[in-house]
């Protein structure tokens, strides 16, 4: 099941097999502005992927915010950023404080 308003990332799902992309420097980092992809950086590790991408974001229940690292999906929602290899199965990354920022990373 694909969740409604994520982004479709051209994935391939060949990729899906080998697992999680490894926490290393030297990948790219997009962040998904509603209509195309921009990227922040291209060569970040996942952490400062993170931070580039929501540090002092929050959204409100209901919203997600989307990006990419390398072939990782990054998504915000409220409290935390999730990760997904296939755009249909998410895990928790990281959790956000109330200030809207990610002491854990």
């Amino acid at each position: 099941m694909t969740l409604a308003g994520a982004p479709s990332a051209g994935h391939n799902a060949a990729a899906d097999a080998t697992g999680p992309a490894p926490a290393v420097s030297g990948t790219a980092c997009l962040r998904h502005t509603g209509s195309e992809w921009r990227q922040v950086s291209g060569d970040m590790s996942l952490a400062a992927c993170v931070q580039a991408l929501y540090s002092g974001t929050c959204v409100r229940p209901g919203e997600a915010s989307y990006g990419r690292w390398g072939d990782t999906t990054l998504r915000l929602v409220p409290r935390r950023v999730e990760q997904s290899t296939d755009n249909n199965r998410f895990r928790t990354l990281a959790q956000q404080d109330r200030n809207c920022q990610f002491p854990e990373l």
